[in-house]
């Protein structure tokens, strides 16, 4: 599945990145753009662009999250949530886990206006 989705994008997102598409995107393609682009502003502030540093992911939490997640102000909360964010062991939390922090987010929400 992975592979074909790859392949849709790759016909809407040129390598290289000057052409930009003339069909109005909907709200969830512009929302999953802002999410790659707000990873990528945040993961690029040292020198590792592909993940995000723990004081990376605090700053993007308070900063991006903070309604949701209220700010991280407890440093013991922040390991907590690197701990169980970090599924390889890097002490850094790439793309996949990211994502996987937004879903839980995500989840929690509809668990709650549902």
């Amino acid at each position: 599945m992975l592979r074909v989705v790859l392949h849709l994008l790759s016909m809407f997102f040129p390598r290289d990145r000057t052409t930009q598409h003339n069909t109005a995107m909907s709200k969830l393609e512009q929302a999953l753009l802002v999410i790659v682009d707000t990873f990528n502003r945040y993961s690029g502030k040292d020198a590792d662009k592909t993940n995000l540093a723990k004081s990376e992911l605090k700053e993007l939490i308070n900063i991006e999250l903070s309604h949701f997640l209220e700010g991280v102000k407890d440093p013991q909360m922040l390991e907590m949530l690197m701990r169980d964010l970090d599924l390889n062991g890097d002490a850094e939390c790439d793309f996949q886990e990211f994502m996987t922090m937004l879903t839980i987010i995500a989840t929690a929400c509809h668990s709650l206006v549902s």
